[in-house]
């Protein structure tokens, strides 16, 4: 390929016999940086959005109920390549990016669409796996460029890091059986006791104890369900 820009934008015009592979998507692209290092990656870019017009349409409305389905990050499969699809709800940002471990945090490398004029931005990058760190960089009309969390996530950093965590909860082994099971009984639910007990979990308590001064949500369960049972 050749530099068409001095920012790093390359440009191939291939041939016919391009048009005769029965996937378009599955070519590859070979980078190498200026440190010599090389990388092989899929392009992102040669992926169609995931996010259906239905989707978008009830995300307008404000009545997607399962909006945490489609937005946030989610491991998915497109024909023979399995990624990540990123999509996040801005409209009024200039641009969005997905920023993470796997690009160096370099908010250039995997711009994201917007969907217009729904206002969510969206994203497949393939090759991404669970366990990824990332966060969306929004640059703002005036110019200026933040890096958010994201609303959606499903894992993040203990404090005092902030990124998310790439998470695929089809994996996930749940352990609630029985409290489910109790729930769907339901025949007391109305006259059982119920204790609710508001608390901001980031600054309830901390673990002087440990290695680190701050809980995950495990830690944090045994010690809270305890205490709300004294009070």
């Amino acid at each position: 390929m050749r530099r068409i820009h001095p920012a790093g934008l390359f440009e191939a015009i291939c041939g016919p016999e391009m048009h005769d592979m029965k996937n378009g998507r599955t070519y590859q692209l070979r980078a190498v940086d200026s440190s010599g290092e090389q990388t092989t990656m899929h392009d992102p870019y040669a992926f169609p959005p995931l996010l259906t017009d239905y989707d978008l349409h009830l995300l307008n409305e404000g009545t997607h109920w399962r909006s945490y389905e489609r937005l946030g990050a989610h491991v998915r499969t497109v024909g023979e390549v399995t990624g990540v699809n990123f999509a996040v709800w801005a409209p009024n940002a200039e641009s969005v990016s997905i920023v993470g471990d796997f690009n160096g945090w370099d908010r250039r490398k995997h711009a994201m669409r917007k969907h217009i004029p729904s206002g969510v931005w969206e994203l497949f990058i393939p090759g991404a796996k669970p366990g990824l760190l990332y966060k969306f960089s929004v640059k703002a009309r005036g110019g200026h460029v933040t890096e958010k969390c994201d609303p959606y996530g499903f894992a993040a950093e203990l404090p005092p890091r902030t990124a998310n965590i790439v998470t695929d909860l089809e994996s996930y082994t749940w352990n609630d059986q029985e409290w489910m099971a109790n729930r769907a009984d339901g025949a007391n639910a109305l006259n059982a006791p119920h204790s609710i007990y508001e608390v901001h979990l980031g600054s309830w308590r901390k673990n002087h104890n440990g290695a680190t001064q701050w809980m995950n949500y495990r830690d944090l369960a045994h010690q809270l369900v305890e205490y709300c049972h004294k009070l």
